[in-house]
């Protein structure tokens, strides 16, 4: 009993070998077979393609749109474009724009203490020679004075109003030109030194 058992067993193995054996068998073929087919497909192509041309398509030429967009990186400059710049050495009292602002020509932007002593004198020289000339009509009017009299007085008038005025655009820094501002190189409290850079106007018209 033992020994048929035996047999049995070993016959199954002989039998499973087989089965692997003729499994590992067709695939390779098979494979192989797959292998050629392409291999044979692509030939047949290129030599058809050599034989008659690569097909393409065709179409009449005609006039049409064209248009392509190219980015390159650039600054953007105001073709008119001016910075104001400090005439005395002094402390930023006020800034009335920021930048983004729009702003007229002669309008104030930056403005000193008005305790400034140049600014004093230049404003009590024009009160004392505005004095002297409205007292120098008066008389001129009444033939009190003479014309030459009247004359001095007039030109130290009109001598002190320009420094008067020389003396304001000291202290209170104008826009030199109708546009936008830019850039501001100062704060309030600041203390600037004379020549330091206030800020820029860019006109708005035109770029380069």
């Amino acid at each position: 009993m033992f020994v048929k058992f035996g047999k049995l067993v070993g016959l199954a193995a002989i039998l499973a070998g087989c089965v692997l054996v003729s499994c590992t068998g067709k695939n390779e073929p098979a494979e192989t077979a797959v292998s050629a087919k392409d291999s044979e497909a692509a030939l047949s192509m290129e030599q058809f393609y050599a034989e008659n041309g690569r097909p393409v398509s065709v179409r009449q030429l005609e006039a049409e749109d064209f248009s392509v967009y190219l980015k390159y990186p650039t600054v953007i400059y105001a073709s008119s474009e001016s910075t104001a710049y400090s005439i005395i050495s002094d402390v930023v009292r006020s800034i009335s724009k920021k930048v983004g602002d729009t702003v007229a020509k002669d309008e104030v932007i930056v403005s000193f203490s008005t305790e400034n002593q140049q600014l004093q004198q230049a404003l009590l020289s024009h009160e004392n020679a505005l004095a002297a000339f409205n007292r120098s009509s008066a008389l001129f009017k009444n033939n009190d004075i003479s014309r030459q009299e009247y004359e001095t007085a007039k030109l130290r008038y009109e001598a002190a109003r320009a420094t008067l005025r020389a003396a304001n655009d000291m202290i209170y820094i104008k826009a030199p030109i109708a546009g936008t501002i830019t850039q501001i190189n100062v704060h309030p409290t600041e203390n600037v030194r004379s020549g330091a850079p206030l800020f820029t106007v860019s006109g708005q018209r035109k770029v380069r």
